[in-house]
């Protein structure tokens, strides 16, 4: 692959906005273009920086309504895909992120190549390189 993905990180628990910028600058196919740590920061950043990926939190205390959220986020910047990550797991994980209409999900507790694994595989619309994402 030529280019990097930009990816806007939001999220507002302390450090893992961090660890995950960490991970995708490790990875090298990526490029963090912002950290946001609530809806409304992340909409601002979306309109200016037109990220391919965004890496967002399933609870934020400014947009308690992710269906909402993720509506508004794409209605900025189309074609933006929405990994959606949490401290659940499973199938409760997958059912909230299909409700918020995200493209895939991930824990909070993944590994770093599951979770750069899950947003390469929801840029490519290509599932095989995570169990995570995307979704159907």
């Amino acid at each position: 692959m030529g280019e990097s993905l930009n990816v806007l990180v939001c999220d507002d628990s302390l450090g893992f906005p961090t660890l995950v910028q960490t991970w995708l600058r490790e990875d090298g196919r990526f490029t963090v273009v912002g950290l946001a740590t609530g809806g409304e920061e992340a909409k601002a950043m979306v309109a200016e920086h037109r990220p391919d990926l965004i890496v967002l939190d399933l609870v934020l205390p400014d947009a308690p309504d992710s269906p909402k959220l993720v509506a508004a986020l794409r209605a900025l910047h189309l074609p933006l895909r929405v990994l959606l990550v949490s401290s659940m797991h499973g199938e409760r994980l997958e059912a909230a992120a299909q409700a918020a209409g995200a493209d895939g999900f991930c824990s909070k507790g993944a590994k770093p190549e599951e979770l750069t694994g899950s947003l390469f595989a929801i840029a490519s619309d290509d599932g095989s390189s995570s169990t995570q994402s995307p979704l159907p």
